[in-house]
C-alpha cells in the first residue's frame, strides 16, 4: 500500500534522520577509505614493495577500497527523498518507548520483498530523536514507510526493515493525518496490542520479529 504526497525538501533536509544518518555514515566510510589508501601508500614507500611492506600496503588499499564501496552503497546514497516515499509501502508505526533524548518506534510491516511472495507480518524497531508534530508519548501514531534493508540472496523476504516517518518529509498536519487514515484501523490495533513486545523485538538479530 503506497501513499502519494509531495516531499517538502527543506523540511526533509532539516528533519529526516534516515538520510542524515546515511550522510554521516558515508562521510565516515569515505574518510576511512582515504586514510587506509594513504596508509597503504606509506607502507609501500617506507617498507618497500616486498615482504611486510607489500603485504601491509595491499591489505590497507584493499580495505580502503571496501570502505569506499560502502560509502557509495549505503542506504540513501541513490535516489531522492521523493523516490523513497514513492517506492516503499505505507506502514503503521507507534512510539513504543520514550527516553530522555530518544524514542523507539515500533512498526507493523510485511517482510515480503517481491511481488507474489507470501505475506509475512513482523514487528520492527527504530530509534529516533524526534518526529515533528507527534507527542512524545507511548502509543502515539507515526504513519511511516517501511524501507527494506538487509536481504539474503535467494530469499523473498527482508531480514531488516526500517520505518521512516511521513512527518520527516512534510510539515503538513493534513498529509500526516491522511496517511494515518489510509492505514486500516485493524493494523493500528494489532500494533497497539504488541507494543509491550519491544524486548522480544530487540532480542532478534535485526530488530525484526515475525508474528
Amino acid at each position: 500500500m503506497s501513499f502519494d504526497f509531495t516531499v517538502d525538501e527543506a523540511h526533509n533536509d532539516a528533519n529526516n534522520e534516515y538520510f542524515r544518518d546515511g550522510k554521516r555514515l558515508r562521510l565516515s566510510a569515505a574518510i576511512m577509505a582515504v586514510l587506509l589508501w594513504v596508509g597503504g601508500g606509506l607502507a609501500l614507500w617506507m617498507l618497500g614493495a616486498s615482504g611486510v611492506g607489500l603485504f601491509l600496503g595491499i591489505l590497507s588499499i584493499a580495505f580502503g577500497t571496501m570502505c569506499a564501496w560502502v560509502a557509495v552503497t549505503l542506504p540513501g546514497t541513490t535516489g531522492t527523498p521523493q523516490d523513497l516515499y514513492d517506492t516503499w509501502p505505507l506502514a503503521p508505526a507507534m512510539i513504543a518507548e520514550v527516553d530522555p533524548r530518544t524514542m523507539t518506534l515500533m512498526a507493523l510491516v510485511d517482510t515480503a520483498s517481491e511481488e507474489g511472495a507470501e505475506p509475512r507480518r513482523a514487528l520492527v524497531l527504530r530509534t529516533v530523536s524526534k518526529v515533528s508534530g507527534t507527542p512524545r508519548t507511548v502509543g502515539a501514531r507515526v504513519p511511516s514507510v517501511a524501507v527494506g534493508g538487509k536481504h539474503r540472496r535467494g530469499h523473498d523476504h527482508w531480514d531488516q526493515i526500517t520505518p521512516v516517518p511521513i512527518a520527516w518529509a512534510t510539515p503538513s498536519s493534513h498529509i500526516r493525518r491522511d496517511a494515518e487514515r489510509a492505514i486500516p484501523e485493524g493494523d493500528w490495533q494489532v500494533l497497539r496490542d504488541n507494543l509491550d513486545r519491544i524486548a522480544d523485538v530487540r532480542a532478534t538479530k535485526f530488530d525484526l520479529l515475525v508474528l
